[in-house]
């Protein structure tokens, strides 16, 4: 992602943003298993009805959707690099060598313990086998938007490959306070390189989850 080898014949141009992109506050994510054609089209991506079948379903493309939660946040992937200002590295000019993964932190408050538990059985799927995972997710803005990854062909409708999901403990710090479960999940370097948002008619925050 970082290179391409053999380089164009010419620089390409940089399209111009005719108007801010904002994700504003995630509020809920929608969790599925990898699943190629989960909608077909963009008629299917904004029906409310489309998504409330796919959380009904009993087939790997189904959906689950997680409670509400606050404090989520996309942190900057750091470079990895190797030497620099030495003699490691040809002029001593620094070795880009990729970017790191990210954790992305959220944390849900006074959930039952069977709500977490079964929140909790995602996480194997993120961390099948070293290095790979099964799940993918949608995210749920404070204004109705889906934000999904479109992939380099721009007519896809894929969650973002998330890895390591993380659901702790319940804290709590006594008296007057939340029970706290502060939860996290990595995204690798390139996740957001074809990201696109989608703001429905219908606030997809209010999709529930089938009988567990």
């Amino acid at each position: 992602m970082l290179f391409n080898c053999p380089p164009p014949a010419h620089l390409n141009g940089i399209a111009a943003t005719t108007c801010p992109q904002k994700w504003g506050q995630i509020q809920k994510i929608a969790f599925g298993r990898s699943y190629e054609d989960r909608f077909a089209n963009m008629g299917a991506f904004i029906g409310e009805n489309i998504w409330e079948a796919l959380l009904a379903v009993t087939n790997d493309s189904k959906l689950v959707v997680s409670p509400y939660f606050a404090g989520m946040q996309f942190p900057v992937a750091a470079p990895i690099t190797q030497g620099g200002n030495d003699n490691t590295t040809i002029n001593g000019v620094t070795d880009l060598q990729g970017g790191q993964m990210i954790v992305v932190p959220f944390v849900l408050t006074n959930q039952s313990s069977q709500t977490m538990r079964e929140f909790r059985e995602l996480a194997a799927e993120t961390m099948i086998q070293p290095g790979f995972s099964n799940i993918e997710a949608y995210l749920f803005n404070d204004n109705n938007s889906v934000i999904y990854d479109e992939g380099a062909s721009g007519d896809l409708f894929n969650g973002f490959k998330i890895y390591n999901l993380y659901i702790p403990d319940v804290a709590s710090n006594g008296l007057n306070s939340n029970n706290t479960y502060n939860c996290q999940f990595e995204l690798p370097f390139g996740w957001s390189q074809y990201w696109n948002m989608v703001k429905q008619t219908w606030n997809p925050r209010d999709l529930a989850n089938a009988e567990s």
